[in-house]
């Protein structure tokens, strides 16, 4: 069962047989209006950030991507992790996850960027 960027009142409304059936994290359900979604990119030494500036569902992925505008953000602090969701509330960073591949394609034309290159330097390494 998927439950992908799905919400729910408690863990009671969630289907035993589905929780068991993959792994999942639940976490609280932060206030659309009252944060900031950010995007951090890692290729190799080369690390960028994006926020979010109109993302109006829970989930973008729930949305059309050619409408996402996203800005870019320097982050405060140095990561070397990898590509990650973060919201920013009430002064607190809280995580969302960490994509093995992240989705970047997209994020060149709606940032109006160019990761491929950073990209490709890694693989040349």
């Amino acid at each position: 069962m998927d439950f992908y960027g799905r919400t729910f009142n408690t863990l009671d409304d969630v289907k035993q047989e589905n929780i068991k059936a993959a792994p999942v994290i639940y976490q609280e359900l932060l206030p659309k209006n009252k944060s900031v979604e950010y995007r951090i990119n890692v290729f190799g030494d080369k690390i960028s950030s994006l926020k979010y500036s109109n993302v109006q569902s829970d989930d973008w992925h729930f949305e059309d991507i050619r409408g996402i505008k996203m800005l870019e953000y320097k982050l405060p602090i140095d990561l070397k992790i990898g590509t990650v969701d973060l919201i920013f509330y009430q002064n607190t960073w809280y995580f969302l996850e960490i994509n093995l591949a992240g989705d970047w394609r997209w994020l060149e034309h709606a940032a109006s960027t160019d990761f491929s290159k950073d990209v490709l330097s890694i693989l040349n390494n």
